[in-house]
């Protein structure tokens, strides 16, 4: 110990300073014993110090391991706190399933967020966080919910095409697709025929809605495509204005065939709306001009016909119905024959002769079956009364002579095709069409009679190539 007054340091166990002869009393010897206690704390101390850094350590350690923190994962999973289980499931790295409960944690964790969020009415967020959890638990069903509550927002708000966008992607939650012809409808009203259609197309045949079909009648009217409108209107029944614009779009259409001259279709259509303005009136004047235009055509047949159904003496634009049946009745023989007719007979040969002495090689024959050939036939009446006959077909002719059957040569579809102009009184005389071929046509037919002769002077025979065809059956009338 320190001697308390010279300082110098003495063995513990004097009773007086060596050095100096201080007389060390009671307290200098408790001083000594409190010091030594002192010191023996301290050690105390830091051997609990190291003591507790150890446990820490070791704990750490401990809680460190993969295992741990997968099982901190699970607790917390269990617990509901998803966003602590995917901070351990990350932590726990590859441990057995930590990267599947990683990935079920998060989307729970998406889906938990996404309730919290509805309950708050926080669609947006709610949404987001409902498809980040796609197929988990009900959220397919959340997400719908999500847009359904969005578009009724957007409808409060006025946003009507944003709404039905929403109640769109809803895909028929509760009455998301009446309400999206609602909008529809509404749009229509509006007049705003175009983005109407767009959101009818939302709803699966939300275009046949009535007034989707209004709509679309609007557009096609205001394009002119009178015969998409009318069909469109009719179908829009009477909503609106609809009927009426029906009929107009009937009577425009009709106009349009009308002025191609396509008389048939625009007397039909003016026939459908035959009440409106002058639609029946128009339908006859159709019909009349159809009937000129036959005869001009010589489809003499069809005009009669149609001259038939109109009024005494109807006239349009200068055309009069009486003058027309008059000129038909002037050649009622030939207007029978306007047609397709069939064969009902023939012969065709191929004969040789010799040119300076008698010599006859015989004769080679075709028979011609019926229904074999056809032969078409038109007459045109011309202002002074003559006709314009017409005729194409086709005949079976030889074309050369042999003395075997198979040097036989021929053509089984020749062409028969003349426009040649006549008078009334022709009627049943034979008609000489071309170089080989005369007609004859009457009551009873028409007779077709083919001749060629081949007399070519470097040969010492005549060869003849004859075919005759009675065309008798007349299977179409023009």
């Amino acid at each position: 110990m320190i001697c308390p007054k010279c300082q110098n340091e003495i063995p513990d166990e004097s009773v007086f300073c060596p050095n100096c002869g201080y007389q060390l009393g009671e307290s200098d010897f408790t001083n000594t014993v409190s010091k030594g206690k002192i010191s023996l704390n301290i050690l105390f101390f830091i051997i609990g110090i190291v003591c507790a850094v150890i446990i820490i350590v070791i704990l750490i350690a401990v809680n460190s391991t993969p295992a741990a923190k997968y099982n901190k994962a699970e607790d917390a999973f269990a617990a509901g706190n998803y966003e602590r289980a995917i901070k351990y499931y990350t932590a726990a790295g590859d441990y057995e399933d930590a990267q599947e409960k990683l990935a079920e944690a998060t989307i729970a964790d998406h889906y938990a967020k996404g309730i919290e969020f509805f309950g708050k009415e926080e669609y947006d967020e709610a949404l987001a966080q409902f498809k980040n959890a796609a197929g988990y638990e009900n959220s397919d069903e959340m997400i719908k919910k999500c847009n359904y509550a969005r578009g009724n927002l957007y409808l409060e708000a006025g946003d009507l095409l944003s709404a039905a966008e929403e109640f769109k992607a809803a895909k028929g939650y509760e009455d998301s697709n009446e309400k999206i012809l609602d909008i529809g409808r509404e749009y229509v009203k509006n007049k705003d025929y175009e983005t109407a259609l767009t959101v009818f197309g939302y709803v699966k045949g939300g275009k046949n809605d009535e007034y989707a079909q209004y709509a679309q009648g609007m557009i096609s009217f205001n394009n002119k495509k009178y015969a998409e409108a009318s069909a469109y209107f009719e179908k829009a029944g009477t909503l609106f204005d609809a009927e009426g614009l029906y009929a107009e779009s009937v009577y425009n259409n009709a106009k349009s065939f009308m002025d191609s001259q396509e008389y048939t279709s625009a007397s039909k259509l003016f026939i459908k709306i035959s009440d409106y303005q002058d639609s029946s009136e128009m339908s006859n004047a159709c019909i009349l001009l159809s009937a000129k235009k036959n005869m001009e055509e010589g489809n003499l047949n069809q005009a009669k016909k149609e001259l038939g159904t109109l009024p005494d003496n109807f006239s349009y634009n200068g055309t009069n119905s009486a003058d027309l049946i008059t000129k038909l009745n002037s050649i009622s023989n030939w207007i029978g024959l306007c047609g397709q007719w069939s064969s009902t007979t023939g012969l065709a040969e191929s004969n040789c002769k010799a040119r300076n002495y008698y010599y006859d090689g015989g004769t080679w024959t075709h028979d011609i079956e019926k229904g074999d050939y056809k032969l078409d036939i038109k007459c045109r009446l011309n202002d002074d009364g003559s006709i314009n006959l017409s005729g194409n077909g086709s005949i079976f002719v030889f074309t050369n002579w042999s003395t075997i059957q198979i040097g036989l040569k021929y053509n089984i579809s020749k062409s028969i095709s003349f426009d040649k102009k006549v008078s009334a009184s022709d009627f049943g005389t034979p008609l000489v069409i071309d170089d080989y071929t005369t007609i004859t046509l009457s009551a009873k037919g028409i007779e077709l009679k083919y001749k060629e002769t081949d007399n070519n002077s470097v040969t010492s025979f005549i060869y003849t190539y004859t075919t005759k065809v009675t065309f008798g059956t007349l299977s179409n009338t023009y």
